[in-house]
């Protein structure tokens, strides 16, 4: 459950790349170390890039339209992510990728909202800024094909309501897109956003396949996926919920391999989670 549940990066496949000697309790401040290896980097290959405040440095191949990205956009990119020795990890130059910018790090919104629909920028990502400890530097060259606003709240709100039409189930909207059904209510109060859970769960995928269960698990609420944020505090001790989470809300364009590096989750999936709750503690 918390590999699935919570928020991965494409960042998690060059995580192996790297390693730390220091012990678990001894603090490491890896910026000035994350601004070296940036800035080695960028002398080294004759790069004239721009420093951003949060650390982050940038450059603007090309600048695209004048009006910038929104924060809300839905992206098609080509990406190339790879690593201070050049050694690639991520490869979609030929292949286009869709997404809501939303569910991207700091790094990307800032990055990306330096050019506009047909633009390119290359970012060189401090540690910090990819919420990895342990000195993980990464860069991305990032070209913008094009964006809208609204499409794929759109794609996944029919997608929902297809399935819906087609099982029978009648489920509320939430107004963040969000559906669900509430199969008992349980009792004794809501479940607050900042809970500690103990849960059985099942999550699954539109056509059926399975992502992850498991029974008494405990799991910090606040760091769920956005859809389980929402939906969980909608019953109390003891209640079971059906979501229908829309892509935005769970995983966005990430996608989630098991141990044997068999895809599990595909990019922007729409999920239904049905979720009972045994207990929950306030944080």
């Amino acid at each position: 459950m918390k590999v699935f549940l919570k928020c991965l990066s494409l960042l998690l496949m060059v995580f192996s790349i790297y390693s730390c000697n220091e012990s678990e309790d001894e603090f490491v401040d890896y910026g000035p170390i994350d601004e070296k290896i940036i800035v080695d980097y960028l002398a080294k290959n004759n790069i004239d890039a721009q420093r951003d405040s949060s650390g982050m440095y940038y450059y603007v191949d090309k600048r695209g339209e004048e009006d910038t990205i929104p924060e809300d956009a839905f992206l098609d990119c080509f990406v190339i992510g790879y690593t201070a020795s050049d050694d690639v990890f991520y490869d979609r130059r030929n292949t286009m990728v869709s997404f809501p910018l939303s569910v991207q790090t700091k790094a990307w919104k800032l990055g990306l909202s330096k050019i506009g629909k047909g633009g390119k920028v290359r970012l060189y990502i401090p540690s910090a800024l990819n919420n990895y400890p342990n000195n993980i530097v990464v860069f991305f060259d990032i070209t913008v094909v094009d964006y809208n606003t609204d499409n794929y709240k759109k794609r996944d709100e029919a997608l929902i309501r297809a399935y819906l039409d087609s099982t029978g189930i009648e489920a509320q909207r939430d107004t963040s897109g969000l559906y669900y059904k509430i199969k008992k209510s349980g009792s004794g109060g809501l479940i607050p956003d900042n809970s500690m859970i103990d849960v059985n769960y099942i999550g699954k995928l539109l056509n059926g396949n399975v992502i992850d269960k498991g029974d008494n698990i405990y799991l910090e609420l606040p760091s769920l996926i956005k859809g389980l944020i929402v939906g969980l505090p909608k019953i109390e001790k003891g209640g079971e919920i059906q979501l229908f989470i829309p892509s935005y809300m769970g995983y966005g364009m990430k996608e989630t391999f098991n141990n044997n590096d068999v895809l599990v989750i595909p990019a922007s999936s729409v999920l239904i989670f049905d979720v009972l709750v045994n207990d929950f503690w306030q944080l």
